[in-house]
């Protein structure tokens, strides 16, 4: 979500309207909770970075990591 995958199918709506549900429900399968949106996960490592790398803006999940 963070990366800017609800801007693209929005543009892919504005495109192609007929085919914009196909892709709508491979976001959905891609993104929520019960789907693959909690079964896959993406570490990024940075050092020094004043902001954090875009797709990484939306959510911090780095308290589930447990204690330090």
């Amino acid at each position: 979500m963070g990366a800017g995958l609800p801007a693209l199918i929005e543009e892919e709506m504005a495109r192609d309207p007929a085919g914009s549900l196909n892709r709508t429900q491979e976001a959905k399968t891609l993104l929520f909770p019960g789907e693959m949106g909690e079964r896959f996960k993406v570490l990024g490592l940075g050092r020094g970075l004043s902001e954090p790398p875009a797709g990484f803006t939306l959510f911090d999940h780095s308290g589930r990591l447990g204690p330090a």
